[in-house]
């Protein structure tokens, strides 16, 4: 079995650790304090409440793409489906005393409701598909943030266990700080003959099958080294001496696309300064 092969058991083996934990059948020990560390807070209902829309009579959805407001109908799915809930384009609603809320899915939601004892089933929700509380827009926007922050957070902690887990270590933090982040959202570059966004390497937020094979990996061009760092994120560094600090980390060489390295600009000011301020190694 291959790398990737077993890291997908682990993965499989921590969330049927998540769900003994919460149903009270799993103990914390010194032998799985590592992988009960790696998992899920788990709120108390009424933390999870106050970070959740309530949808009531008259309640009023916008969708921004159809330039369109209407009513969500939903009540005569909470006598239908008592301690349930459903999940949609990373949005969960959930049905508690008589009541229906919606949340952002994060993966301490979902050990929450596990914990509670809640059943997943097929219904509506709300706010999955681009559209958003018309009177708690802002509410809404704020916890959508908080998701996505926990998404980065997750992914990078499992990025982490992974480079952990297979002997990946770190670089000087010094080192580190004098190389240029990829954002999620790319680098907007100008070129004589295009122009263009370039994107991290591993553009996603979630821990697939295609991350042990882009993690911890590095390549060169022009005088430029591009990297996948241990926590999942795209960085370049001006100069080779860096490569020296990688290869004793454990990385290894990939036929990655080296941004930057072509006579390419960025556009943005802001992301063109920090490039600036990346000095050669």
């Amino acid at each position: 079995m291959n790398d990737k092969g077993k890291y997908d058991i682990i993965i499989v083996a921590i969330f049927g650790m998540i769900s003994m934990l919460a149903q009270g059948n799993m103990t914390i020990t010194a032998n799985n304090f590592k992988e009960v560390r790696k998992m899920a807070k788990i709120m108390k209902m009424g933390e999870l409440i106050c970070n959740s829309v309530r949808v009531i009579p008259g309640t009023r959805a916008f969708y921004p793409q159809y330039g369109e407001e209407e009513t969500i109908e939903i009540m005569d799915l909470v006598p239908k489906f008592p301690g349930c809930y459903a999940t949609n384009n990373s949005t969960v609603a959930y049905i508690y005393e008589g009541a229906f809320y919606v949340t952002p899915y994060t993966r301490s939601v979902m050990a929450t409701l596990n914990n509670q004892g809640f059943k997943e089933r097929c219904f509506y929700v709300p706010f999955s598909n681009w559209d958003y509380p018309v009177r708690e827009k802002a509410r809404w926007e704020v916890l959508r943030e908080a998701a996505r922050k926990s998404y980065d957070e997750d992914f990078m902690e499992d990025c982490i266990s992974y480079c952990d887990e297979h002997g990946i270590g770190a670089i000087p933090e010094d080192i580190l700080a004098n190389c240029f982040e990829m954002p999620y959202s790319g680098v907007p570059v100008k070129h004589p003959y295009f122009e263009r966004r370039d994107y991290p390497v591993i553009s996603s937020l979630c821990f697939d099958c295609t991350v042990p094979d882009r993690i911890a990996r590095y390549n060169t061009n022009n005088g430029r080294v591009v990297f996948v760092y241990r926590n999942g994120h795209t960085y370049i560094a001006k100069g080779y001496s860096i490569l020296a600090y990688l290869r004793e980390a454990g990385f290894k060489r990939a036929d990655y696309y080296v941004p930057l390295s072509n006579g390419e600009k960025i556009t943005d000011p802001d992301l063109m300064s920090r490039w600036e301020s990346v000095t050669k190694f």
